[in-house]
This record gives structure tokens, C-alpha cells and sequence, in this order.
């Protein structure tokens, strides 16, 4: 809220997730080609003058700051946790997306190439997989420029669980075109999900708490990620792959349909008393 009016929150969200999911497609086309025709140490300098203009250009933002000087790191952090866990909803659903990552997304995106290797086209046969979950979420950015959900919260798990279909199909080593497609919804749910849960919690927190409630719910939501990928590959043998997807899809489906019956998320909406309207163009 120190950079874009409250009105603009949720557009501005949307770029941001627009920016971060092309720079991973372009990124990686741009830098093998300036390896290629220049050779990697230019590449790197290349790099590093990628960090400098982005110095640069934040220098150029003026905002007036609301944080203030606080009383020690270690109160920082107790005053911290205080104000994430006053609200109930924030926590609950951090946990919900904790347990998300460890159950449902890692095992995809660790089997996934397994699957592909072994029972679909070759290895090959992920690289449009992987492209159409970008592409999706490039469409999911997009789509949070403008739809305002009314119960915010409930959107974002029902979005969420849009993303158990990767797993089940999975599960069923499908052709390279049907995975595409359901990565490509599967990115489109998860970008447009993330837009909603980033404004929601700018809309919801108050200004001088949000950047702590924020960090905690960031490393609360990927406390549990390395874990995943590095438990996937053993648990898929000790259960079978088939068996572990299958949990996974079943996983974040049961979990979202708990989670979203709960009053305290129910009850979160953009704007008090407000029915669900388009944000104002830009």
C-alpha cells in the first residue's frame, strides 16, 4: 500500500505475477542464448547488470515509509508471530498451503519427469509440460487484473484444488497432450490463486504488521517444500508411484473441502460487505 493506491492493489498484484512467470520462460531462452553466442563468463556479466538496473530503477521509487525503528530483533519476531496469529484465517490457510506443497506439488513436479520418461514420449515429452504450466499461469496473471472474487479465501483453496487434477492424471501415465492441458489449468489456477491471496492479505492486515505477516506466512508456506522433493522419490517406491498421485490429488481435494468450511475463511472477503465486482481498469 506504499507503492499503488488500495484500489490498484489487486492489478498490481497481477503484473507482478505476469513479470515473475515470464521471466522464467525468457530468462532461460535469453541466457542460453547469450551463452551460446558470447560464451558464459559474458553471460554472467550479462547477469549481474540485470541486478544493477533493477538497483537502479527501485532507487527511483519514492514512497514514505510507514515501518519504524522496533525494539530488537527478538521482539521483532514476537510481535511478528502476535500478528499472525491473531487472525485466524491467515495461519489456518498457511498451513493449509505447507502441507499443499509437501503433499501434492512435489510429488508432481519430482515424478513428473519420471513418468514422462519411462511411460509417455521420452524425456522430451516434459518440456511441454512444463510450458504450459507457464503459459497458464502467464493467463492466470492476467485473469487477476481484473476478477475480484467475493470470498476471496474460499476461491483461492477451490483454485488450489483445480491443481489435484496434474496429479490424477498423472497417476494414469496420460499422452504428452492431455498432461499439457491440465498442467496449463493447473497454472492458471495456481497464478490467479496466489494474485487473490497476495491482495487479500494487503487488504486485510494492517499496513504496520503485513510485512512481518507476510514473511511469516512465506517461510510458513515453504518450510515443508524441500521436504517434499526430497521424500517424493523414496515414498513413491515404498507405496508405488500410481499410489502416491492418487494421495496427493486426494490429499489437497479432501483438505481444501475441510478447510473452506471453516467460518473464519468463509467470512474473509476483499471489501466488507461488498459483492464480488471487476477491479477498476487501468
Amino acid at each position: 500500500r506504499e507503492v499503488v493506491p488500495e484500489e490498484e492493489l489487486q492489478q498490481a498484484n497481477g503484473l507482478l505475477a505476469i513479470a515473475r512467470y515470464a521471466a522464467f520462460p525468457l530468462g532461460g531462452a535469453i541466457g542460453g542464448s547469450i551463452v551460446v553466442l558470447v560464451g558464459t563468463g559474458a553471460a554472467l556479466l550479462v547477469d549481474a547488470g540485470t541486478y544493477a538496473t533493477s538497483a537502479v530503477l527501485l532507487s527511483r521509487i519514492r514512497v514514505q515509509s510507514i515501518a519504524r525503528a522496533g525494539a530488537g530483533f527478538l521482539q521483532e519476531l514476537r510481535e511478528g508471530w502476535s500478528a499472525f496469529v491473531e487472525q485466524t484465517w491467515v495461519w489456518v490457510l498457511v498451513l493449509y498451503v505447507s502441507l499443499y506443497f509437501l503433499l501434492t506439488y512435489a510429488p508432481f513436479f519430482v515424478l513428473g519427469p519420471y513418468v514422462a520418461k519411462h511411460s509417455m514420449d521420452g524425456a522430451r515429452s516434459w518440456t511441454p509440460v512444463i510450458i504450459g504450466e507457464g503459459i497458464g499461469a502467464l493467463l492466470g496473471g492476467l485473469a487477476g487484473l481484473r476478477w475480484r472474487p467475493r470470498q476471496p479465501m474460499v476461491t483461492t483453496g477451490l483454485l488450489l484444488m483445480v491443481t489435484a487434477a496434474q496429479n490424477l492424471i498423472l497417476a494414469f501415465h496420460p499422452t504428452t497432450l492431455l498432461l499439457t492441458i491440465t498442467a496449463t489449468g493447473a497454472g492458471f489456477a495456481f497464478a490467479l490463486g496466489s494474485v487473490v491471496w497476495d491482495t487479500t492479505l494487503q487488504r486485510r492486515v494492517a499496513p504496520e504488521k503485513l510485512a512481518r505477516v507476510a514473511s511469516y506466512g512465506w517461510m510458513g508456506s515453504m518450510v515443508f517444500l524441500p521436504a517434499g522433493y526430497a521424500l517424493a522419490g523414496p515414498i513413491a517406491m515404498a507405496i508405488g508411484l500410481k499410489t502416491y498421485l492418487l494421495i496427493a490429488a486426494a490429499w489437497i481435494v479432501v483438505s481444501t473441502l475441510f478447510v473452506i468450511r471453516l467460518r473464519a475463511v468463509r467470512e474473509v472477503g476483499l471489501d466488507d460487505g461488498t459483492d464480488a465486482v471487476p477491479a477498476p481498469a487501468q
